[in-house]
């Protein structure tokens, strides 16, 4: 079972070198897009997702926990941002969640996606059937007006950087828009596509602050609209019967319940009691001590609750230890391979995390797409060497072009571990003191 809750933006202790083929050139309109390229789409336009049922019942109402919210915009600086608000606000592209399609998004709010040849823009074609829960159509105007936001001095800085490559959104007519980029990235169309497209007028009218006027308000094109909330205490939503997107093909399974409520518990005892008394329905557990010891007992035995590891092949991030790289001590990379050959996972892992974990290998672990453990290919083998001849030796290792994807002494004793660091730091001068430490 792979346990990860967090991304580091660099992290040494494991190595990996991923590459992916840069998005072919677009002759036409898309309905969706690819990091392979449209040709590996593998779902038409009129395909539901594979991994729902798309006669799933409606109804019902599910009870979830939450931490404290104090606004119901997710995206201003100001503010806890209360759950459940990916129900209510919509973005141009959904992705994929299949196991055999990472990195993939469909259009939604968009029908079509034209990538231009240079990679640096892209034009959507917005459904015409497309509606704000208050009736409103979404129009050119909202996508314009929703990424000039991200120059809002109260639109969220962690946003702000994570759509910093896109550059500005141009209104073509009332259906189409053209969102330019600031560089070249195969990624990009599929961040732009992640983008919540607000109503203009909602909040944008005039007199309005987007970071400060509307923190009792939440207007989006979403399956759901806010039924009622107390900060807090909970928030409800319920399921828009005039929901646009209704009919769509990759809509049909999704969104059952009729009504969806999150509640706040501030105390973690107090969460896991409440769920013992069926105060609400699901908990995701990402403790390993948690899952080991608090989760026995009665109620797990007589089935009150059904305790479960759901298993799948996508990416699942990881936690890590990351070295500070401004620090003259970590610029050497034979240095910080060292320190990693020294990492005791077995240890770790059956003394400290229950045995639950399994060692990362690089950043697209537990995906078969993402992960080939074997030595690179002719292919990826020049990739990589032209990679090593323009950015140097330290930007490809030699390892990474004869040896397969491991973890840093991976499957090597201690012992041998400990030898190879210590002629990696001699090598270094790292000399041994009498109280065996290491200096230089």
């Amino acid at each position: 079972m792979t346990k990860a809750n967090f991304k580091f933006p660099t992290a040494l202790a494991t190595s990996c070198l991923l590459a992916l083929t840069a998005f072919s050139a677009v002759a036409a309109p898309s309905h969706g897009v690819s990091v392979y390229g449209p040709q590996d789409l593998k779902l038409g336009p009129k395909d539901p997702f594979p991994y729902v049922n798309p006669d799933a019942p409606k109804g019902g109402h599910l009870n979830l926990r939450s931490g404290n919210f104090t606004t119901l915009n997710s995206y201003t600086l100001k503010g806890l941002a209360a759950p459940l608000l990916d129900l209510i606000f919509e973005s141009p592209m959904a992705r994929s969640n299949a196991d055999n399609e990472p990195g993939t998004a469909y259009g939604h709010l968009v029908e079509t996606i034209d990538i231009a040849d240079d990679h640096l823009s892209l034009v959507y074609k917005i459904r015409p059937q497309a509606r704000f829960s208050d009736g409103k159509p979404v129009t050119a105007d909202d996508f314009v007006f929703s990424y000039g936001l991200l120059a809002h001095p109260e639109f969220h800085p962690f946003y702000k950087q994570y759509f910093a490559d896109i550059k500005q959104a141009v209104k073509i007519d009332p259906l189409t828009v053209r969102v330019e980029f600031n560089r070249r990235n195969q990624e990009l169309p599929l961040i732009t596509g992640e983008m919540p497209i607000f109503p203009k007028h909602v909040y944008g009218a005039e007199g309005k602050d987007f970071g400060k006027d509307f923190d009792t308000v939440a207007v989006g094109s979403g399956p759901y609209v806010i039924d009622s909330y107390e900060f807090g205490k909970y928030i409800r939503v319920r399921r828009h019967p005039q929901w646009w997107a209704r009919d769509l093909p990759r809509s049909q399974g999704l969104h059952n319940f009729d009504t969806v409520t999150a509640k706040v518990f501030l105390d973690d005892v107090a969460m896991r009691e409440a769920l013992k008394g069926g105060d609400f329905d699901v908990l995701w557990v990402s403790s390993s001590k948690d899952w080991a010891l608090d989760f026995k007992g009665p109620f797990i035995q007589k089935n009150y609750i059904l305790r479960q590891e759901i298993h799948h092949q996508r990416p699942v991030g990881m936690q890590c230890f990351a070295f500070n790289l401004r620090r003259p001590l970590f610029q050497s990379h034979k240095t910080r391979y060292a320190i990693a050959l020294m990492f005791d996972f077995p240890w770790s892992n059956t003394n400290l995390f229950y045995g639950q974990y399994t060692r990362a290998r690089c950043y697209f672990d537990n995906s078969p797409d993402l992960t080939n453990v074997q030595p690179p290919g002719p292919d990826l083998k020049n990739y990589l060497l032209d990679l090593r001849q323009r950015y140097g030796a330290l930007a490809v290792p030699k390892a990474a072009l004869t040896k397969p994807l491991s973890s840093p002494g991976a499957g090597q004793s201690n012992q041998e571990n400990l030898r190879q660091a210590e002629i990696l730091l001699d090598s270094l001068g790292w000399e041994r003191a009498e109280d065996g430490i290491r200096t230089r």
